[in-house]
């Protein structure tokens, strides 16, 4: 009984909680995210920290085009090389917290001032 697809290869699989068939797809996918992440790496940056210099390069419309390339590529392979928004914020949920206070209790130094 077939329980889903490799993520990289697209054969079944047969383990609830497997996302590739063998250590070979797990390897290759992971790879090829890293490549092209460290290929968008210099121009997210940059669009965050250097707007001006962003906006004069045209780097969102670069950035636009790699993500179409990588997806006709995933497209070609049959393939979703990558994952939710939901998925991501979830196995980085300290990106979305709000600093509510700060707590110098303990803290070295620190003393009242009454």
């Amino acid at each position: 009984m077939s329980v889903g697809r490799c993520r990289e290869c697209g054969r079944e699989l047969h383990a609830s909680r497997a996302a590739f068939c063998e250590t070979a797809c797990r390897r290759a996918f992971n790879n090829r995210k890293a490549s092209r992440g460290a290929q968008l790496y210099d121009l997210i940056m940059a669009l965050r920290l250097d707007r001006n210099a962003a906006a004069e390069a045209g780097v969102f419309f670069l950035i636009c085009r790699m993500i179409k390339k990588f997806a006709n590529e995933d497209a070609l392979a049959g393939r979703c090389s990558w994952d939710a928004p939901f998925l991501v914020r979830a196995r980085n949920s300290h990106l979305a917290a709000t600093v509510v206070g700060i707590n110098v209790a303990g803290a070295k130094g620190v003393r009242d001032a009454r």
